[in-house]
């Protein structure tokens, strides 16, 4: 899996020596609350995180992946392109520690791995619970376009890519 880079950012697969700090992202409550099944993820559930990724990143070229912020050398979140709820659906994945909201990583980082999706994907999903207004807003300035609301009030999204079927 290659690295993407921007202008404040570098997205690079995730590695087992990243692990306190993916897990020290996806243990926080207010991070993992609007995602998945809400709840914070244990350090077993991190491991394995890892460990999916990176068959993924050989077997897909695709897959979560670490976001860090050029200035620190920090991984600050994640970003990535993963199969979703929706068997054979791949879908747009972000995710970023609490002290690092409100300054457009998230934007920047989905923006990059799309831009990369687009030249190996036909579609892209994301799926986002109604109360995640940021993300809402964050998908629609990406393109994306509001397919359906689930029976949940998941609401769904979709991108068509430039890649034909």
């Amino acid at each position: 899996m290659k690295t993407l880079n921007t202008a404040r950012l570098n997205i690079r697969a995730l590695e087992m020596s990243d692990l306190d700090a993916f897990f020290a992202i996806c243990s926080d409550a207010a991070t993992m609350r609007l995602m998945g099944d809400g709840l914070p993820l244990t350090l077993e559930q991190t491991r394995q995180w890892i460990d999916v990724s990176q068959r993924n990143y050989s077997l897909h070229s695709r897959g979560c992946m670490a976001v860090i912020e050029r200035d620190t050398n920090t991984m600050i979140g994640f970003c990535g392109l993963v199969v979703g709820d929706n068997v054979g659906e791949i879908e747009l994945i972000y995710g970023f520690a609490p002290a690092h909201w409100g300054r457009g990583y998230a934007t920047e980082s989905a923006r990059a791995m799309l831009e990369y999706g687009q030249t190996i994907l036909p579609r892209i999903v994301a799926s986002i619970y109604p109360q995640n207004k940021a993300s809402q807003r964050i998908l629609e300035k990406l393109g994306f376009e509001q397919t359906r609301v689930d029976a949940d009030g998941t609401i769904c999204y979709q991108l068509e890519t430039l890649v034909s079927a």
